[in-house]
């Protein structure tokens, strides 16, 4: 079993997604060969056609990957300002003391570094959904609540290194504080 630690790590996520373009480029010739679609007599004019509709499909799809992290990011970075707002606000040292930590580990793994970049990305986002909805009507509860998860998973990794640090009793007082 993989450890969370190194399961959150982005060359886990680049690994895992590369094995799964390998197996799905294995079962499109499976499914290929069980239909008996083998093209025969290609020329290099109609492959050189199909690796370019593929990188167009590949562009568009990084587009919106990128568009959808940056969102989440911004979600992310207003949901630990607010709520860190929030519990100053309560006047609790331990749930301070917590955010802050919590704030201090994102800001050495760089996670919110670049905010201005995912703010300018995450407005061109917003822009070609809000352009896609109106043109062809997208549900955009489903779109918000993909970005609002994204977001929700993003805040747990610099919480999971930093609870590392904290003693089993307090981390489930941790937890509920934080689903709360």
């Amino acid at each position: 079993m993989i450890p969370l630690r190194n399961a959150l790590k982005m060359d886990v996520g680049k690994n895992i997604y590369l094995c799964m373009l390998a197996a799905g480029v294995i079962v499109f010739i499976f499914y290929c060969m069980r239909i008996q679609f083998l093209p025969t007599g290609l020329t290099l004019s109609d492959v050189i056609f199909f690796l370019m509709v593929i990188v167009s499909f590949s562009l568009i799809l990084v587009f919106f990957i990128v568009c959808w992290y940056s969102m989440s990011i911004m979600v992310s970075a207003i949901f630990m300002k607010v709520s860190f707002l929030v519990v100053r606000n309560r006047k609790n040292v331990k749930l301070i003391r917590n955010f802050k930590g919590t704030r201090r580990i994102a800001r050495r793994m760089k996670f919110y570094e670049p905010l201005w970049v995912h703010f300018l990305i995450s407005f061109i986002g917003v822009l070609t959904i809000l352009v896609i909805e109106k043109a062809r009507g997208i549900d955009m509860l489903s779109v918000s609540l993909s970005i609002a998860m994204t977001a929700f998973c993003l805040t747990l990794i610099p919480n999971i290194y930093f609870d590392k640090r904290i003693h089993k009793q307090k981390k489930i007082k941790w937890w509920v504080s934080l689903l709360l």
